[in-house]
C-alpha cells in the first residue's frame, strides 16, 4: 500500500466510524423523509447530512479530488477517466434504513485515472466493514476474504433487486427464468450488501436493474478482488456513466446468467 493510498485508507476508516455514529444517533430522532422518483425511492435528512459530512472531509483532506455523491452535493461534472474521483452513497438501502432500521450501508469508492483503487462498504448496524485495495484483495473487518468456491447457479443461492418482482412483464419473466436455475432466491434491498454476500460466498449470483454509479462503484472492486465477475447485461464492463443493469457472480454463475439472458433475447429489452 503506497503512501497516498494508506493516507486515504486511514482517513476513510476514521470518517466511516464518525458517519456510522451520526447515523445511529439519528435513528433516535424523527426522520425527515422525502420521495424522489417513486414511493420506494426515498431520501432522508440523514442521507443528506452524511453525504455533506463525507464531502467536506474529502475536500479538506484531498482538495484536488472530484466527488460524485448520490444526493447531489458533490461536483456538478465528473470526468471519471482523469484525476481522482470519489463516488459516495451515504446510505445504500435508504428504504431499509427508514422501514427496518437495518440492512443499509455507507459506500465509498476511490478511482484514479478511471481505475478503481479503493472501495469500502460499511454495514452500519452490524459494524461490518468490507473493503478492497486494488491488487491486495478484499477484507471483512480486517480479515482477508478468501476467493469463494466457483459454484454455478444450480449449486447456490441467487439474489436480485426487487424490481424483478414488481416491474414489467419482461422483468418478471427474466427473474422467473433465472430463479429456476438456483437453489433459492434471497433479497437484501441494498446493492452494496449484495456485493458483500457474493464476496463471502453466501450467494453465487446477483442481478439488478438500472443501478446508478454510486450503487456499483464500491462493490465492483470488492467483487473483482475476490475473483468474481461483474458486467452489464450486455456483458460489458460497467461504465459508471449512468443507469446500468448489472450482473455479478462467480465466473461459472456469471457465465450462466449472461448466456441465459442472451437466450431469452432480453439483454436489450430490459437494460
Amino acid at each position: 500500500m503506497n503512501t497516498l493510498i494508506r493516507k486515504r485508507h486511514e482517513a476513510i476508516l476514521t470518517w466511516l466510524d464518525v458517519a456510522a455514529e451520526k447515523i445511529k444517533k439519528a435513528l433516535h430522532d424523527e426522520l425527515e423523509v422525502e420521495q424522489k422518483t417513486n414511493p420506494s425511492d426515498l431520501v432522508t435528512n440523514v442521507d443528506k447530512d452524511i453525504e455533506q459530512f463525507l464531502i467536506n472531509q474529502i475536500k479538506m483532506t484531498f482538495p484536488k479530488s472530484q466527488i460524485l455523491g448520490e444526493e447531489g452535493y458533490g461536483d456538478r461534472t465528473i470526468d471519471l477517466n482523469h484525476g481522482t474521483v470519489w463516488i459516495i452513497d451515504p446510505i445504500d438501502g435508504t428504504l431499509n434504513f427508514v422501514k427496518q432500521k437495518e440492512n443499509f450501508a455507507i459506500m465509498i469508492a476511490v478511482y484514479d485515472e478511471g481505475q478503481a483503487i479503493q472501495s469500502y462498504i460499511y454495514n452500519v448496524m452490524n459494524s461490518e466493514l468490507v473493503y478492497a485495495i486494488k491488487g491486495e484483495g478484499a477484507y471483512c473487518n480486517n480479515q482477508l476474504i478468501k476467493t469463494p468456491d466457483n459454484l454455478d447457479m444450480h449449486e447456490g443461492l441467487y439474489a436480485s433487486s426487487s424490481i424483478f418482482y414488481i416491474g414489467s412483464e419482461p422483468l418478471n419473466e427474466f427473474h422467473h427464468n433465472l430463479s429456476k436455475l438456483a437453489l433459492g432466491v434471497r433479497l437484501k434491498g441494498s446493492a452494496g450488501l449484495e456485493a458483500i454476500e457474493l464476496a463471502k460466498g453466501n450467494t453465487v449470483g446477483y442481478t439488478a436493474h438500472t443501478l446508478m454509479p454510486w450503487d456499483v462503484a464500491a462493490g465492483k472492486l470488492i467483487i473483482e478482488e475476490v475473483g468474481c465477475v461483474i458486467t452489464t447485461f450486455a456483458g460489458d464492463e460497467p461504465s459508471l456513466n449512468g443507469k446500468e443493469s448489472i450482473i455479478m457472480g462467480t465466473p461459472k454463475a456469471h457465465r450462466t446468467l449472461l448466456s441465459t439472458l442472451e437466450q431469452l433475447h432480453m439483454n436489450h429489452n430490459i437494460c
